[in-house]
């Protein structure tokens, strides 16, 4: 009777660590699994989340050069604005009144949250200097360790991220141009992108889409390339020309572009 109630007690521990294999092995599919599936989320802070839901409003604003009529603007978390229109007309000048870089002719911009400019220059991040060293120049005070798990995230390995940017490629130098923006203190909740996708590689190319596409605060991006433009799934579209601003509705059952760029 003594070795029957043994074996029955064997037999109901195994079963119960057998459960716990089952169950522990289910977990780690699961995060394996949401690793996998989006690895870029782990660019993006909560900070977005936790910030004001209107991040920039822009009032009667003039531009010094380019289109003369007035704008109004209202940029508010989740918002996705394509700036779209000829050369000359004041694309690029809107992003650089926007982000405090040039003064407007009249009207009035309130910025609500932190937002960073992102042109080509930052893009091309290139130079002696590594990805580390300008990551941890944006942020002093994060944890050097917390930054290279981050970067090691993104496919920036321990080697990579210690090398000189102009030996890395360009789909390596954006994903370190974003990585020392989004990981400046304050984190940015607004990301103004003027042509990021010129004189970049298809590789490049893809890791912007890849990395903007999970980004979840606000964003107003000028780019002639139609393609990159769709890629980011725009909420509305901003036209400038003769006539003035604009606006369209990015809807999901037409093509915008296709009308305001005449294509």
């Amino acid at each position: 009777g003594q070795k029957q109630r043994a074996e029955a007690t064997q037999g109901r521990a195994q079963q119960i660590q057998a459960d716990r294999l089952q169950a522990s092995a289910q977990q780690l599919r699961s995060a394996a699994a949401a690793v996998q599936a989006a690895p870029e989320l782990a660019l993006f802070a909560s900070e977005g989340e936790r910030g004001s839901a209107r991040l920039l409003h822009a009032h009667d604003l003039v531009l010094p050069h380019g289109c003369s009529a007035p704008l109004q603007l209202d940029v508010r978390r989740g918002q996705r604005i394509a700036v779209v229109g000829d050369n000359g007309s004041g694309k690029s000048t809107l992003l650089r009144v926007l982000a405090g870089q040039m003064d407007a002719r009249a009207g009035e911009v309130q910025r609500h949250a932190p937002l960073a400019l992102l042109d080509q220059q930052l893009l091309a991040l290139a130079g002696e200097r590594s990805i580390l060293d300008t990551v941890q120049a944006a942020n002093s005070t994060a944890d050097p360790a917390e930054l290279r798990t981050r970067l090691a995230l993104l496919g920036l390995d321990a080697q990579r991220i210690q090398r000189p940017a102009s030996s890395l490629s360009d789909g390596e130098r954006v994903k370190g141009a974003l990585a020392s923006v989004l990981y400046a203190q304050p984190a940015p909740q607004l990301l103004l992108l003027d042509e990021p996708g010129n004189a970049l590689d298809l590789t490049a190319l893809q890791a912007l889409e890849s990395l903007l596409g999970a980004w979840e605060g606000g964003l107003v991006m000028v780019s002639h390339d139609t393609h990159l433009l769709r890629a980011l799934r725009p909420t509305q579209v901003l036209q400038v020309g003769a006539d003035g601003w604009q606006w369209r509705d990015a809807d999901p059952g037409s093509d915008p572009f296709c009308e305001a760029e005449g294509l």
